[in-house]
């Protein structure tokens, strides 16, 4: 019970964490992808962004936050909630290289979750 816990504490971190900087990847898209925010899209330019960033930086935070201070069931839960995320990536947006962008946030959240893992344990990744 304390592990669940602990799991939901680091979930609202990463939400939480999302929300705050979903507006600065959402910028960053628009600065790569210029022309392509607010297509038909009836709210603001500020509304399109905070949309365009949220789901990168949510699985940013969420494979990083959980890989480096998740318990063992730290797969179920990145699995759980990241692949419902990784799935409206690729129904919204499917094309090719801004995809290859949404993808690159798991991807740099591996990373940097697995050197922190690796910081806190030592050299044994997988205590």
């Amino acid at each position: 019970m304390k592990n669940s816990f602990f799991n939901i504490f680091l979930l609202i971190i990463t939400i939480v964490l999302a929300l705050l900087s979903a507006y600065y990847v959402g910028t960053l898209y628009d600065t790569l992808f210029p022309h392509q925010l607010g297509g038909g899209f009836w709210g603001s330019r500020e509304l399109d962004r905070f949309l365009a960033g949220f789901f990168g930086s949510f699985l940013f935070f969420l494979i990083s936050i959980f890989l480096a201070f998740g318990n063992a069931t730290k797969k179920v839960w990145i699995l759980s909630f990241g692949i419902p995320a990784l799935l409206l990536i690729i129904i919204l947006d499917f094309f090719i290289p801004h995809l290859l962008f949404h993808l690159s946030f798991p991807l740099l959240g591996w990373l940097i979750g697995m050197g922190v893992r690796r910081l806190i344990n030592g050299s044994n990744v997988y205590k």
